[in-house]
């Protein structure tokens, strides 16, 4: 769940909404001599984070601050078996998108070297799967150079869609998640620095342009209150909010 602040209400938005807007982002993304992305990148993108449809059923509530957990701050031991099984979902489907989420994901659970008896043995799982999917891959797909590259997009446009879900104007880095981006800009994986400014409420600006025209966007969301006083409270609030929409154009500078 994605969880942005607004004053005495929060909005909830659902960790594969987000994933459909990464994915949006890749079909529209050119890289500097103008070629779309391959299919299997903007797929892998759009599926990244189907792991997250059951635990998205319900936020689950901090019981230390009364408001749900964020997708970054929920525990560990409630993530790791849907992980497994969204890596799976997905590699059924498709093995380099089953590849690709389980690099994706174990690369930020090995960031600092976790000593946690469970994630270390989610690590050493996902890296024998991943031998077998890359197997299971044509010759030409198989190298690491491509295979990092490729996941570097599918990070970028992970990290955009969640730039587009959490902030907006006047939200600066103050006041959003300390693990979003620091400045307003992105990294591509060609080295370029790509602007990020909100023109207006709803109107985000990309500078330079590496979309091939105007992109609107759709975003589903849930407005709660901002605290509760229980799991069962939180949950009541859940069920009773209508799903609403924020929609957002992502343009080229002029």
């Amino acid at each position: 769940m994605l969880v942005q602040e607004l004053g005495d209400r929060l909005r909830l938005i659902r960790q594969q909404d987000h994933a459909q807007l990464s994915g949006a982002l890749a079909h529209a993304w050119r890289d500097p001599e103008g070629e779309p992305l391959p299919y299997r990148v903007v797929w892998a993108t759009g599926v990244h984070d189907a792991a997250w449809t059951r635990l998205d059923r319900r936020p689950v509530l901090d019981p230390a601050s009364g408001r749900p957990h964020d997708f970054h701050r929920l525990p560990l031991d409630r993530k790791l078996g849907p992980y497994r099984r969204g890596i799976e979902r997905v590699a059924e489907l498709d093995p380099y998108a089953g590849l690709q989420v389980s690099r994706h994901y174990s690369s930020f659970l090995d960031e600092g070297g976790r000593a946690d008896e469970e994630v270390e043995a989610f690590l050493e799982d996902q890296r024998g799967r991943q031998t077998e999917l890359r197997r299971s891959l044509p010759a030409r797909l198989r190298g690491d150079a491509l295979l990092d590259r490729e996941l570097s997009h599918l990070k970028l446009f992970d990290t955009l869609s969640l730039y587009l879900c959490l902030t907006g104007p006047g939200v600066g880095p103050s006041t959003r998640p300390e693990w979003l981006v620091p400045r307003d800009e992105l990294e591509t994986p060609s080295g370029r620095s790509v602007g990020l400014s909100w023109r207006s409420e709803d109107e985000l600006v990309l500078d330079p342009a590496p979309v091939r025209s105007e992109l609107q966007l759709r975003i589903p969301f849930r407005e709660l209150p901002a605290s509760h006083g229980s799991q069962e409270e939180l949950e009541e609030s859940w069920r009773e909010a209508d799903t609403d929409h924020r929609e957002v154009r992502v343009l080229p500078s002029r």
